[in-house]
């Protein structure tokens, strides 16, 4: 699923920064008024197109990559001639986006792939400015391209002298002076300059890629609450609008999206994902469904936002969030709906994710019969204290015996709240009894290792899906799954939390012991500053 496109992954020194600014002005998508009347160009199958390198002789490879999210992807090869001239060509037009065209030196420039795929770019590496000898024939809208990063180079290199000037006064604490406030306003003239190029650029220019790709960038204009909105409604009246209009400047129907610079989209993506929505893993879902649907009919970016949605929740770290991965692979990935994905990687996906069902937050923890160092079996379901900590673990597990403290003192301090039900690895088991021979202070513990072999019993164990050593759940007392492989460090703070939820403390008692837990957690280094 990583390896989207072809796949070989490069990691590479950008010579220049393509500078976009994510706070601009809004300007709308729609905005067609004074367009430039664009040259037709003869639109030819396939593509046929010649970058020469002035400087370069024979033999020299030249690579044409795409970028894909955050990542970037070799597309094709090709070796100069005499002239310096390597010509990239196929019987099937490349998908629209922003490819780049990487050197030996490992520098690069871009390129637009868009509708028309044949035209030639002449440049050369000496002195280091690609844009500005480059020479762009047969696509009006490569053209366009490089004024605007001949424009971006320019004015960029402008503002960070400006910056540095700044950064020299700012270390001579010299921030009130006239200087000082004169070239503040040359750097607010100079942003506004930049935003007004772009805004100009979209305008001119609405079917051009990077047209969209600015646009994509434009933040949301929130307005006003009306006037029949309550004060105190006001604010999550804008924060509604804002998340409602998330995607407004997104054109839906640019399949060249998802292969712009710098991961853009991805940001787009991940900043709606990680800081506009609620973090439940039901509110992820179904955003992420709408979001799909918008893209319905776009393939392109339909593939995008199924792969990478999938992709960020597989590999999440945030506790929960793989029901996310597990929802997106059930109604995409197993339903036939990630139509460019080989069948392998498939029923990879489809059996992690009927794997991970088993243990989803607030699913009910699969019952465990196991017997302890007296072949006496103990249930799971049997516990009946409020809470219960299930506690996968190795007695030759260095990380283990670190938490094996933290949570006796836990079971000790909350004794009529908190039981522990800690399950040693069976492959151990002579490690494992000795261990538990050899510190009775755990014998309030249900300490269990061999599992009652009839079923469900090693069935329900193997629905944990314990790879690695410690897991620690935390179940309520119907052994619903409140917290899953949580750090034992913050365990008590957690656990504090429920118990203010479940009406064990009132809520103004959770959040002093909350603070009393998290000031003993302190480092003393802190606590002296």
């Amino acid at each position: 699923m990583q390896n989207y496109l072809n796949k070989h992954y490069i990691t590479y020194m950008k010579k220049y920064f393509f500078t976009l600014l994510v706070a601009l002005a809004t300007f709308s998508a729609c905005a067609q008024k004074g367009a430039e009347k664009e040259t037709q160009e003869i639109i030819k199958p396939g593509f046929n197109f010649t970058i020469k390198i002035k400087d370069f002789g024979a033999n020299i490879p030249i690579i044409l990559g795409n970028y894909m999210g955050d990542k970037h992807y070799v597309r094709d090869t090709a070796f100069t001639n005499n002239s310096g001239e390597a010509t990239f060509k196929g019987d099937t037009s490349l998908e629209r986006g922003i490819y780049f065209i990487l050197l030996p030196n490992m520098t690069y420039f871009e390129v637009v792939i868009s509708n028309n795929n044949h035209f030639y770019i002449e440049t050369d590496t000496t002195g280091g400015d690609y844009y500005a000898k480059m020479v762009v024939k047969g696509s009006y809208e490569n053209q366009k391209y490089l004024e605007y990063n001949k424009f971006i180079v320019e004015r960029g290199t402008k503002r960070a002298e400006t910056d540095a000037k700044m950064r020299e006064l700012a270390a001579a604490n010299k921030q009130n002076t006239p200087e000082w406030e004169k070239l503040k306003s040359q750097a607010q003239a100079q942003d506004l300059e930049l935003r007004n190029y772009k805004k100009e650029y979209i305008v001119k220019y609405p079917k051009h890629l990077l047209a969209n790709i600015l646009n994509m960038m434009e933040d949301v204009d929130i307005p006003e609450a009306p006037a029949e909105i309550a004060e105190s409604e006001k604010r999550n009246w804008q924060y509604n609008y804002y998340k409602s209009h998330y995607w407004d400047n997104v054109n839906f129907s640019e399949t060249g999206l998802s292969r712009s610079p710098g991961g853009i989209l991805q940001k787009v993506t991940d900043r709606f994902f990680d800081k506009v929505i609620s973090q439940e893993p039901d509110s992820i879902s179904l955003y992420a469904d709408k979001v799909i649907g918008l893209s319905t009919g776009n393939k392109e970016l339909e593939r995008y936002f199924i792969w990478y949605l999938t992709l960020k929740y597989e590999t999440s770290k945030v506790m929960c969030h793989d029901a996310v991965f597990v929802h997106m692979a059930k109604e995409y990935y197993c339903k036939g709906r990630a139509f460019w994905t080989d069948t392998s990687v498939i029923n990879s996906i489809c059996k992690k994710a009927e794997k991970l069902s088993y243990t989803l937050c607030n699913a009910k923890a699969p019952d465990l019969r196991m017997a302890d160092t007296k072949e006496k079996y103990h249930n799971l379901y049997d516990i009946k204290t409020p809470f219960t900590i299930l506690f996968f673990w190795d007695p030759t597990c260095g990380h283990c015996k670190k938490v094996i403290p933290i949570l006796n003192e836990l079971s000790k301090k909350y004794k009529d709240t908190i039981s522990i039900y800690a399950v040693g690895a069976e492959s151990k088991f002579e490690e494992w009894e000795k261990y538990i021979q050899g510190h009775p202070e755990l014998s309030h513990w249900k300490n269990v290792n061999k599992t009652d072999r009839y079923w469900p019993w090693p069935i329900n164990k193997q629905n944990y899906d314990i790879i690695a050593n410690p897991v620690i759940f935390l179940l309520d007392k119907d052994k619903n799954i409140l917290a899953k492989k949580i750090d034992e460090n913050k365990l008590e703070e957690f656990i504090i939390f429920m118990m203010g939820n479940k009406g064990l403390l009132s809520s103004e008692e959770a959040d002093r012991r909350i603070l009393e837990v998290r000031a003993k957690a302190k480092p003393e280094s802190e606590e002296e500053h």
